[in-house]
């Protein structure tokens, strides 16, 4: 009975870790939200923001690879509804092939949804892609792992991850663009344009702006 009553316990516990991990990578970084239509806009919104930042950087042309979850490769989830926002706003010239890594996106604080090993293997396979645009996230790299990543690589924009990258990942030229989330206190009641509910909820982080970052 008492094992019984444990188990449930776990259970219960890892079901809340779960859903809140759901909840901060979705965007609870934009206040504590029940409204359907305020989500999706905000989904949408980050989406197509992003999407006009590649749109910039790579001059219309070239070939993306878009790194996605399985459960989020055309799926309305949260996820899912970003990528498709993103996929109607990217400029049409581009080419766009789609790889599908791991089962979620969702990662706790000091884990990555996203291997090195299998981040490694997606740059060194799409070596000739002009850009890698990774829904999941990319890992925490060390100084010494950044080094012993393939040359020639795609620049990766990274599109909402719990574990923002570090400042030497940006000075090493591995990641040029991240969309992440803002604290939890702004944003609560973000309306308008998707621009002006994009900077409400979210923020760019490039080379330029990452001695901003925490590490």
């Amino acid at each position: 009975m008492n094992s019984d009553r444990h188990t449930k316990s776990a259970c219960v516990g890892i079901a809340g870790m779960i859903a809140a991990g759901l909840a901060f990578l979705a965007g609870n970084g934009c206040g504590q939200h029940q409204d359907t239509k305020f989500e999706n806009s905000r989904y949408s919104a980050l989406g197509e923001i992003v999407a006009a930042k590649v749109n910039e950087l790579g001059g219309g042309k070239g070939r993306l690879v878009l790194v996605v979850a399985e459960r989020d490769n055309n799926q309305p989830t949260a996820f899912g509804q970003i990528v498709a926002a993103f996929r109607k706003t990217l400029d049409k010239s581009f080419q766009v092939s789609v790889e599908t890594v791991v089962t979620s996106a969702v990662a706790f604080s000091g884990s990555d949804p996203l291997s090195v090993d299998k981040f490694t293997a997606l740059l060194q396979n799409n070596a000739d892609a002009d850009y890698l645009i990774s829904f999941v996230g990319v890992p925490v790299l060390t100084p010494v792992q950044i080094d012993q990543l393939p040359s020639p690589r795609p620049p990766v924009v990274e599109v909402v991850a719990y574990n923002p990258p570090t400042k030497a990942m940006f000075a090493k030229k591995v990641v040029c663009l991240a969309a992440l989330n803002k604290p939890a206190a702004q944003g609560s009641d973000a309306t308008g344009s998707s621009l002006e509910i994009f900077d409400a909820c979210y923020q760019l982080a490039s080379p330029e702006t990452a001695v901003s970052l925490p590490r």
